[in-house]
């Protein structure tokens, strides 16, 4: 990475070593990190890669909001509702299975 690149990391903790993130950042080899999963979790916020002005740490469910669950529970009933007509959902990890 270029050393004005940023870190994001929102799928999963274990994919970031903190402790190599941590030298990285010491080296100045990364401009910073934006981190919304750990391992483990909760996070040991007292550690030094923690208090670094250049990592932004926010917990895994920084999307909730009113709207965002209205969005969720609609989206979720609406894909139930395709199933349950036969027709297929949005995102089918599996589309074999829908094959007609």
């Amino acid at each position: 990475m270029k050393p004005t690149a940023w870190l994001i990391n929102t799928s999963r903790g274990a994919l970031i070593s903190e402790a190599d993130l941590w030298i990285a950042l010491q080296r100045n080899l990364i401009a910073g990190a934006a981190l919304d999963v750990f391992d483990p979790e909760p996070p040991d916020l007292n550690q030094p890669l923690f208090q670094d002005e250049r990592v932004i740490v926010t917990p895994h469910a920084a999307f909730v909001s009113p709207e965002s669950i209205i969005e969720l529970r609609t989206r979720v009933a609406k894909q139930v509702a395709a199933a349950l007509r036969g027709d297929r959902p949005e995102n089918v990890v599996n589309p074999a299975v829908f094959a007609k």
